[in-house]
């Protein structure tokens, strides 16, 4: 079963964190949910680039001029 996260309303802000071992970063995100709630989420640096290279790619996409 997948567990979604609460909506996003706003982004508060973003850090890389550096946990555990020397040189492991942690991507962090704090934002707000539609309720009001604030959520925070940690992800490995590495696993943080997959979602940015979809957004980029989504982002080109999105440029692209119907034919």
């Amino acid at each position: 079963m997948i567990k979604k996260l609460p909506l996003v309303g706003r982004v508060q802000g973003a850090a890389l964190e550096s946990r555990g071992s020397p040189g492991q970063l942690v991507a962090v995100v704090q934002y707000t949910s539609q309720t009001g709630e604030l959520c925070e989420l940690e992800m490995s640096f590495g696993d943080a680039m997959y979602p940015l290279n979809i957004l980029r790619e989504m982002e080109k996409d999105s440029r692209v001029a119907p034919k």
